[in-house]
């Protein structure tokens, strides 16, 4: 009388057919974060490869967009960074966090002409106290300031030709 029947195996009790299952969401998964983490790594790549004179035309950018503005203070710290910038575009030195006199060295020192390192070193010391004062400044000085940047970036850029035929100090 008594056949006793054993439980059959079915797929969907197993741990693979559950795995399975699962696997096409995991590599989802996997994909697009792999994807975000190549794209950030990229996009930092690309930042740090950043030439300077890519760097320089963005912060002149920057320095026109401020000039339209109406901060004053605004427009000196973009005229600091465009400074900043042009002299390691053009002259290949950083002069960020450089105060004073050492400025013009580092400049004097890298072929530009001792006059053009003043005028840079100046501008940057009025554009710094200006920026920082607690009377403010007015809008017209600033696009002053900003004016003799470009001119002074303009003289970093194109050095004037000497005699022989030859570029001179910048």
């Amino acid at each position: 009388m008594g056949s006793t029947r054993t439980a059959e195996s079915h797929l969907d009790d197993s741990g693979t057919f559950f795995g399975l299952l699962a696997m096409p969401t995991a590599l989802f998964a996997i994909a697009a974060t792999g994807r975000r983490a190549a794209r950030r790594l990229s996009e930092r790549a690309r930042e740090r490869k950043t030439s300077p004179l890519a760097e320089l035309k963005q912060r002149l950018r920057a320095l026109d967009a401020a000039a339209a503005g109406d901060d004053a203070r605004a427009v000196d710290g973009a005229t600091i960074r465009a400074l900043e910038s042009a002299a390691a575009a053009h002259a290949g030195v950083n002069v960020r966090g450089v105060g004073g006199e050492e400025v013009a060295s580092v400049l004097g020192r890298a072929g530009v002409a001792s006059e053009t390192a003043g005028q840079l070193r100046d501008l940057l010391e009025q554009c710094a106290a200006a920026r920082f004062s607690p009377d403010g400044v007015e809008l017209s000085d600033a696009r002053g300031r900003a004016e003799r940047a470009r001119a002074i970036i303009d003289r970093l850029a194109s050095p004037p030709a000497s005699g022989d035929g030859r570029p001179s100090e910048r």
